[in-house]
């Protein structure tokens, strides 16, 4: 009698949490259910007044919006793109006859200019050598900034006074740019100055 006891009660808690897992089950289906239909019909909804579901409300829009104004304006983009490819790829001499102006020791003058890929050839005329010696110097800082490289040769010595030579100068491909502003320090236009006084 005990065991059939003990067997009932069993069966009875068994039954209960089986009725508890139904239930739990049944309602998260219905959860579901209702959630599904209350997300569709805020998705679906069509417009009532101001209100409209999400989908009618995207079509609202696109409909608002003048295409031909947004095809205006991807096509002053294009323009706009265009426009600063050309400025930051374009070459400008002015730089760099800014910085020979600056770099050119007074008793150095040049008597011929040529631009290439290679660089910036130029032919001139100093004073003596020790002027030569001078103007290299000002290459050789130049290099920290404008310069790449540069190279003299070509050394003649005239018989009325004076010594020809020819430099190959290689600038800094940034400072060649349109888009580039050149600036001059204060210490760099006191070294120019100084420099150019140089007899």
């Amino acid at each position: 009698m005990e065991t059939l006891t003990r067997r009932t009660t069993s069966m009875s808690i068994l039954l209960v949490v089986s009725v508890i897992i139904f239930l739990v089950s049944a309602g998260a289906y219905v959860g579901a259910l209702v959630y599904h239909r209350i997300l569709y019909k805020e998705i679906n909804d069509e417009c009532a007044g101001n209100t409209c579901g999400f989908k009618a409300a995207l079509i609202r829009a696109q409909s608002e919006v003048r295409m031909d104004l947004v095809e205006d304006i991807k096509r002053m983009e294009r323009k706009i793109d265009l426009a600063e490819q050309i400025v930051h790829g374009h070459t400008s001499l002015v730089p760099i006859f800014k910085r020979l102006e600056q770099t050119t020791v007074r008793s150095v003058q040049y008597a011929s200019f040529s631009f290439g890929r290679e660089g910036v050839t130029v032919s001139g005329k100093a004073k003596d050598y020790d002027a030569v010696a001078q103007q290299q110097d000002l290459y050789q800082k130049e290099l920290k900034g404008a310069l790449t490289s540069y190279t003299l040769s070509d050394f003649t010595e005239e018989e009325k006074g004076g010594v020809t030579f020819k430099a190959m100068l290689v600038f800094n491909p940034e400072i060649i740019k349109y888009s580039y502003t050149a600036s001059t320090t204060p210490a760099a236009t006191a070294t120019s100055t100084a420099t150019s006084t140089t007899p």
